[in-house]
């Protein structure tokens, strides 16, 4: 099992940051999308507009900023809530094989 955390965080860590910077990279904040970093999020970034297209009016840029970064805030909870949930199964099956 522990060889599996070994591998497992540095994979997410590193699937973060590139989720992250593809998020900087079209207008929205980098933490948030770092932490949503799950198939979801790679979909949901993939669809979303890029902040960074010159025909946008400045409130048009603004509200699409805005709803990107409060998307990613809330993939962000979902995506910790169900690691949470998974590594709470993971010590509860570990549990009872003892």
């Amino acid at each position: 099992m522990f060889y599996i955390a070994i591998t497992f965080i540095p994979l997410m860590l590193l699937f973060g940051y590139l989720m992250g910077s593809w998020a900087k990279n079209k207008g929205y904040e980098f933490w948030n999308w770092f932490f949503a970093s799950s198939i979801l999020g790679f979909i949901w970034l993939a669809l979303s507009r890029n902040a960074h297209l010159e025909e946008m009016s400045d409130d048009v840029r603004k509200e699409v900023i805005r709803k990107g970064n409060k998307t990613g805030s809330f993939l962000s909870f979902i995506s910790i809530l169900f690691t949470f949930m998974t590594m709470m199964n993971l010590l509860f099956s570990m549990s009872y094989n003892y």
